[in-house]
């Protein structure tokens, strides 16, 4: 059995929409400080992936997944679009499986 593992995305670096803030809002300084834990976290499952054997989909390294609004229904949940990039990376991790690379 293969184990496939993702890294987190990064939390946007501009303001979105976000309910369970107190502010409704997820401002520019919250997403830095959520990305250090981010950050940390991802390394982590790297880590893991490398450790024991697993496919890593580096979903993180999706540069354009945080750099469009539009990727993001809120501070916490990809749109349709962003779920959209992601599962694309999933494609492609699986089809490079699948061709032996």
């Amino acid at each position: 059995m293969t184990v496939y593992l993702a890294t987190y995305f990064r939390l946007p670096p501009f303001i979105v929409p976000c309910d369970q803030l107190f502010l409704d809002i997820l401002l520019p300084w919250q997403a830095n400080n959520g990305n250090v834990y981010i950050t940390m976290l991802n390394e982590r499952l790297r880590q893991a992936a490398t450790n024991k054997s697993g496919v890593l989909v580096d979903i993180a390294a999706i540069e354009q997944l945080s750099a469009n609004p539009n990727n993001f229904f809120d501070c916490n949940h990809l749109s349709a679009e962003g779920n959209r990039i992601v599962a694309e990376r999933f494609f492609e991790t699986l089809s490079g499986i699948a061709r032996g690379q």
